[in-house]
This record gives structure tokens, sequence and C-alpha cells, in this order.
């Protein structure tokens, strides 16, 4: 947690959104297989499914089964959307680690119309840490972190993953701060 309880300064945020053919309304890509520039975000390259994709082409998640979404919801696609939903969340080292991860179950996250979850990727990089706890005072420690049969770049241990996030959004200021939104590649 912060060290002291004075107000973080303004700061504001970008979040990277995959490129979407038809604007981002909440609706899967009028032409999905032709959408090459989603496919520079790893999450989306590895599970896109065309097929299953041009089934449903043009229509709104909200129509939809969640079982029938695209895999690019996960990447924030839908960041535009008129309308709120909640999708299922799994934790990927519950898939490739379940004998330490295995316990995290899936979450429903609840996304608000025209929302975007953000995911502060420098600030949850365990390399940072010692940084920013200069930087803040803030109570973290790579002393706590677990030691895991594999290896991985990102804070696991709660306490300073809570010390971390809470510093970090303590910065974005409701109706002050901006949000920039970038697509990695863009057919342009």
């Amino acid at each position: 947690m912060l060290a002291t309880k004075t107000p973080l300064p303004l700061r504001h945020i970008s979040l990277r959104v995959p490129w979407h053919d038809s604007g981002w309304t909440g609706r899967v890509c009028d032409a999905p297989s032709l959408n090459g520039s989603c496919l520079k975000l790893k999450r989306i390259a590895t599970s896109r499914n065309d097929a299953a994709e041009l089934r449903v082409a043009g229509q709104a998640i909200s129509a939809l089964e969640s079982s029938e979404w695209p895999c690019c919801v996960a990447e924030r696609s839908t960041f535009m959307a008129p309308f709120e939903f909640t999708r299922m969340a799994r934790h990927p080292y519950s898939v490739t680690s379940a004998e330490t991860h295995g316990h995290f179950l899936e979450t429903p996250l609840r996304h608000p119309a025209y929302a975007a979850p953000g995911v502060p990727f420098r600030w949850m990089r365990n390399d940072n840490m010692e940084s920013l706890r200069d930087e803040f005072a803030l109570d973290v420690d790579l002393e706590r972190e677990p030691k895991l049969p594999f290896k991985t770049g990102w804070v696991q241990e709660l306490g300073n993953q809570r010390a971390l996030l809470d510093t970090f959004f303590s910065h974005i200021h409701p109706e002050k701060s901006l949000c920039f939104f970038y697509a990695k590649e863009i057919p342009l």
C-alpha cells in the first residue's frame, strides 16, 4: 500500500485494442478472416477461429452466446460497445501451470457500456518492482514472490500486486484523466 495518503498526481493512460474492420461497436468484424492486423496480438493469433467468426460476422456479441464470441473480446475489441456484458475470464496459468495456479477459477468480469479493461503491463512486471517501490514508497518486495517451477516476469504475490495496482489506479482521476486507445497494427 502507499506510505502516504497524499493524492497522487493525475495521469493519463493508453489502452491497446485490436483493429476492427467496422468500428468498435461490440460487433464481430464484418470480414473476420480478412482482418490480419489483429493477428499482431499473440492471444488472437493463437486462438482465432476464422470459420466460427465467419458464421457470426457482423453480429453484436450481445445477441450471441458467449461460446460464439471471437477471442478478440478478451483483448478489448468491444471497448466502444453501447451495451453492458459480462465475460468469464480464466487465468492463463490455471491451464498451463495447474500445479501452482489450477485453483484459480473462472471469474466473471463485468464490462459496462463503452468501457475497456485496463492492464498496467509495466507495473505488473517484476523487473520494474524495485524502481516503482523507490519512486512511490511502496510495500513491495521481490523476496515475497513465490519460487515457481517455471519462469515468469509477472508479479505473483498478492501483497505486491495490491500495492502496485492500487498505486497505478490512484493516478487515474475520474472525469479528468484521459484514455488514449491505440492498435498495435492498422491496415492503413
